[in-house]
């Protein structure tokens, strides 16, 4: 395969991934961080050293750009902006998580950046299209006072990211 420049494939693959990031909007005194210095997976991968917002973002952008070919690229500032409010509570409770030295440990993962109705099917094991209305995020509790599809579970806690 011929790559588009002398710099060859690795310079290309990373131009391709950078281009697939839309940043959302930033926080006061935050400056535009250099894309091409916020690609690889080892910013978010290990998360206890993401302190400062910039480092936060850096990781973010580099989250986005090694996501799967097939997932989906965030269609504006705005939807960026959410899913980046989304991005940094998951990273918090993945530090929260491994900070408690438990037998096992959380990392950031594909689920970090999907609201609780999208990660659903995944932690339910339903097609989203096949779950009956009253088992839906936001339906009326059970008898028990714990609603199926928010993240309350009786008898164990709820599912880590």
């Amino acid at each position: 395969h011929s790559y588009p420049c002398s710099l060859g494939k690795q310079w290309y693959q990373r131009r391709v991934r950078g281009s697939r990031v839309v940043l959302p909007e930033l926080g006061e005194g935050l400056q535009t961080p250099d894309i091409s210095k916020c690609l690889d997976t080892a910013l978010y991968e290990s998360s206890e050293h993401l302190e400062t917002e910039e480092e936060m973002m850096c990781a973010f952008i580099a989250f986005q750009a090694n996501k799967e070919p097939e997932a989906a690229v965030y269609a504006s500032k705005e939807e960026a902006t959410m899913r980046y409010g989304l991005f940094k509570e998951c990273v918090r409770e993945v530090k929260d998580i491994n900070d408690e030295q438990i037998t096992w440990s959380a990392e950031v993962n594909f689920f970090c950046d999907m609201t609780e109705e999208e990660m659903y099917p995944y932690v339910h094991g339903i097609p989203q299209n096949e779950i009956p209305g009253d088992m839906l995020p936001g339906s009326s509790d059970d008898e028990e006072g714990t609603s199926l599809g928010g993240t309350e579970y009786p008898g164990s806690p709820a599912p880590a990211y």
